[in-house]
This record gives C-alpha cells, structure tokens and sequence, in this order.
C-alpha cells in the first residue's frame, strides 16, 4: 500500500517546497542503479537528467549518472516538477515540466521536458513512499515514473504501471 506525500506531506517529510517556485529549492531526484559503471565497476548513481542540458520542448528525460548539473536539479511546485535550468521569473517567463510524451497515459510513454501548462495532468506529480524512498506518480495516468533500471546516456524516463520495483524507487534530496 502506497502513503501519499501529498504536496503538504512532502513540505513536512522532504522540506522541498516553499511557497512559489521563484523561494523554492532545488533538489536532485536520484536513484541507485543496478548498473555498474567505471573501472573498476561500481553501482552508479542515476539522476532524473534533461539530455545534453536541452531546454527545447520534446528534450528526452532520462536517467544519467549524476554530474551535479543544472540539468538535474529540480524545483517542485504545484505537483510539477520543474527544471531549475528552465525556470524563469516574472512577465513573460516560460517554465519547462516534467511531462509525458504526448499526454499518452500507456505503459511506456516516454518522459520529456514541455512547457509548463497549469492544469495540464501530464504534468502533474506525487509522492508515495516515505523520506528515504519515494514513488512519483503521474496524477494524469496514475503510473509511475520508471527507469526500468538502467543508467546512461541516450536512455530515456518512461511511466509503467506501479509495482514497487527498484526502477520506480527515487530519492529526493
């Protein structure tokens, strides 16, 4: 059974989210693979990472050994996961989110960088888990976010059906 972090549970537990976006802090969503990388081969760290820093709309999402990047961090606000590297302030800014490809609610919908859209449930976000792990799930699809346990580059995020794996397990911090 999954325990909802609710955006006011995450604020208590994770201490992620302020008031609005422009006061909110960054953190990194990162999971330990079951892939080893280097030599000599130890398990690597992967981060929820824009590739190649893209801040264009359809830039894939995936999971990448952790490099402490812009393109890493993250700001949660309002159920959306936005990319720190993205965010503007004031009039006219244009925010990028954490977003399904095409809206499309099947198993294995790949995950990419959109424009921010209020209401937009592709876009929208919780936590289920505890303060060590957490499930994200999509509120639009109701699936989770899934590494399927790999690492690297080229690999993209998708959403699967949640079933407790090790690739549907994140960290915030």
């Amino acid at each position: 059974m999954r325990k909802n972090l609710s955006m006011v549970g995450a604020v208590s537990v994770l201490g992620l989210l302020l008031a609005n976006a422009s006061q909110a802090n960054a953190f990194t969503i990162t999971q330990l693979s079951n892939q080893a990388v280097g030599n000599p081969a130890f398990p690597a760290t992967a981060c929820v990472d824009v590739g190649g820093a893209s801040t264009a709309d359809g830039a894939i999402i995936g999971p990448f050994p952790c490099n402490n990047q812009l393109n890493e961090q993250w700001i949660y606000a309002n159920g959306q996961f936005l990319g720190l590297g993205t965010v503007g302030f004031g009039a006219g800014a244009v925010n990028k989110c954490l977003s399904i490809h095409n809206d499309s609610p099947a198993d294995g919908t790949g995950v990419e960088l959109d424009t921010c859209i209020t209401g937009n449930t592709s876009q929208v976000w919780d936590l289920f888990g505890d303060s060590n792990f957490s499930e994200i799930v999509n509120l639009g699809s109701n699936k989770c976010l899934d590494s399927q346990g790999k690492i690297g580059g080229g690999l993209q995020l998708v959403i699967e059906t949640c079933n407790g794996s090790a690739g549907q397990k994140w960290n915030l911090k």
